[in-house]
């Protein structure tokens, strides 16, 4: 009875092991700075539509990618890359939106500050749990 036991603890470990997601993390997050990087450069240039293409061409991906990792079991994700999650996806949002916000402003037409405001809606959407 001792052997089972020993032998059922051994493969719950053994199958904890395999499923990590720190890997899909991390690729979510290179993914998150590539998209994000993009857009910047599109608001630098003044380019809001430019923008928002960049956007909903890795939209779903995007979301794809944050949904396979979003429900991460605790021991799925390790501490580093719970951190470093954080503050990606704090960064990522903080450039984006003080890139968008200048954008907007340079752009001195409401309708354009309204566009800007809902392609940032879209963008934080992506992470919603």
């Amino acid at each position: 009875m001792r052997k089972l036991l020993v032998l059922l603890v051994f493969a719950v470990a053994l199958s904890g092991i395999g499923c990590s997601k720190d890997e899909a993390a991390k690729a979510f997050l290179t993914e998150l700075e590539s998209v994000s990087n993009a857009m910047v450069k599109e608001f630098d240039a003044g380019n809001i539509e430019g923008a928002r293409k960049v956007f909903e061409e890795k939209k779903s991906s995007l979301q794809s990618n944050f949904d396979a990792i979003k429900n991460a079991r605790e021991m799925q994700v390790s501490e580093e890359v719970k951190k470093e999650m954080t503050e990606s996806i704090q960064k990522n949002v903080g450039n984006l939106t003080k890139s968008a916000m200048s954008a907007a402003m340079k752009s001195n037409d409401q309708k354009k500050a309204e566009e800007v405001k809902t392609l940032l809606n879209d963008f934080v959407s992506v992470f919603k749990l």
